[in-house]
């Protein structure tokens, strides 16, 4: 089955919904977000020309643009709350003298894996002439 996008008028609809507050429509939003997110999303060019091809010229690259630009602004805020949840227990366990006890859990030598047996080598080395090679022409 060859993959498909939304049609705009699809993908103006699932924006739409995504304003419904009854607990129904959000499982099934959540599921159709799921599913958006390939098929409307990573597939789309977002350069606009779905809106040549749609009955009522809606422009889906400019949603699509918008989307992306949420998602990357989304990245940095990640980062920044990462960084505050590990100062923040960092300092409760400094405070609660559990630090030292973690920091000699988590400095524990690595595990070794072990390895295949490897089969013993030979020291003899066979060394095999043909005359199929330019070096061995016989004039």
């Amino acid at each position: 089955m060859e993959p498909h996008s939304p049609t705009p008028l699809n993908s103006s609809a699932v924006g739409m919904s995504s304003h419904s507050s009854s607990r129904s429509a959000q499982l099934i939003l959540a599921d159709l977000q799921k599913s958006y997110e390939y098929q409307g999303a990573d597939t789309c060019a977002a350069d606009g020309m779905c809106q040549e091809k749609c009955p009522v010229k809606i422009n889906t690259g400019d949603l699509i643009k918008h989307i992306r630009a949420e998602q990357m602004d989304m990245a940095p805020r990640s980062s920044a709350t990462a960084k505050r949840m590990q100062a923040a227990a960092s300092l409760a366990l400094g405070l609660s003298g559990r630090e030292k006890m973690t920091m000699s859990w988590m400095s524990l030598p690595r595990l070794q894996y072990p390895t295949a047996p490897r089969p013993p080598y030979s020291t003899v080395i066979t060394l095999v002439h043909t005359c199929h090679t330019p070096m061995c022409k016989q004039e």
